[in-house]
């Protein structure tokens, strides 16, 4: 019994040990990093399907009724909001509240992408 016992453990240590993973966090960060595409950012393939799906909905930023006045299915309101600064710093929070309040906020990759964009000019690319 003893034996059985002994094996059964040993098999058990042995199959808990093959699903473990030998990746470290940088491991993972480096396979996140690679997923984000910053290297041909572009306002009509990146930058205005991140503002339709986080920012011009219904109450938020779009007409009608969008808050402050600002409407982010409008390319002229993102390139404004944009060139002042104010987009980037609601984003991050560095300047107000940060957008959208309560979440879900962007990735570090979507951030990064509108970054890229501003730094670009902010183009109708």
């Amino acid at each position: 019994m003893k034996d059985l016992v002994k094996i059964s453990s040993l098999f058990l240590v042995l199959i808990l040990c093959s699903h473990c993973t030998t990746r470290n966090e940088d491991d993972i960060v480096s396979t996140v990093q690679s997923d984000c595409d910053t290297l041909d950012v572009k306002y009509s393939t990146n930058i205005k399907a991140l503002m339709s799906n986080n920012c011009a909905l219904s109450g938020c930023h779009i007409a009608p009724g969008a808050q402050s006045g600002i409407d982010y299915s409008v390319y002229g309101d993102v390139r404004a909001s944009a060139i002042s600064g104010s987009l980037m710093g609601r984003i991050t929070g560095e300047t107000g509240q940060r957008m959208r309040p309560g979440g879900p906020y962007l990735s570090d990759c979507e951030e990064r992408q509108i970054e890229l964009w501003i730094l670009d000019g902010a183009p109708n690319n």
